[in-house]
């Protein structure tokens, strides 16, 4: 079905390969360089896929071993959600979604609920993306993005961080009026037998010196 055809292909590209030994199809465990095809890197974990002779002839033989199907477009592993985790869950059979024993619509309103919650949390957070007050039939009928995913089952991810600057108390001076001083500080080393040394040092010597702050 359209699932499996898709993360087959993408199994493929990933390095994959068929194991004569175990009827098995091996994904490889290293990123694809995919710029030519789509601008990005697709990265793919190891994964055991078994599948019947019908897949292994139409999907993974041809981009597998003689290269006849090709990606017009992929995401990173970590831009979204997980559609290979999706996929080991998720079944297709008489054109309708099968997972763990549940048909498409039980599994559509438990994916829905779920994004209810999230949405619902990220109100309390001024700094989060998409906060709404959504429902059930809200998720369900949003547009689809990527199937099964639709628009509210989606969400943008982003990353923080943060530094400290280390300088001497002149320097801290000139950046702020109120510079934090830190006197005691932990740390490791391995010339474990010089440890007592160079702690002394760095901590004792050259406060003393010249009242650097850390």
């Amino acid at each position: 079905g359209r699932i499996t055809r898709n993360a087959l292909i993408a199994y493929a590209l990933c390095g994959g390969r068929w194991s004569e030994y175990s009827e098995r199809y091996i994904a490889g465990n290293y990123s694809v360089e995919m710029g030519r095809l789509a601008g990005g890197t697709l990265y793919c974990n190891p994964v055991n896929y078994a599948s019947n002779e019908a897949q292994k002839e139409k999907f993974l033989t041809p981009v597998a071993k003689d290269g006849q199907i090709g990606a017009s477009a992929m995401t990173e592993f970590n831009a979204g959600s997980d559609i290979f985790n999706m996929e080991l869950s998720l079944l297709e059979k008489d054109d309708k979604i099968i997972t763990k024993g549940r048909a498409e619509d039980s599994f559509r309103k438990t994916m829905a609920e779920i994004a209810v919650k999230n949405r619902g949390y990220a109100r309390m957070n001024p700094y989060a993306h998409g906060p709404m007050k959504i429902t059930v039939e809200d998720v369900i009928n949003s547009p689809v993005i990527a199937y099964p995913l639709r628009a509210l089952d989606c969400c943008l991810m982003s990353v923080g961080s943060a530094c400290g600057v280390v300088c001497d108390e002149k320097t801290a001076y000139e950046i702020t009026d109120n510079p934090l001083r830190i006197w005691i500080g932990a740390g490791s080393h391995t010339l474990r037998e010089l440890i007592g040394v160079i702690w002394k040092y760095h901590f004792y010597q050259t406060k003393s010196q010249d009242n650097t702050i850390i």
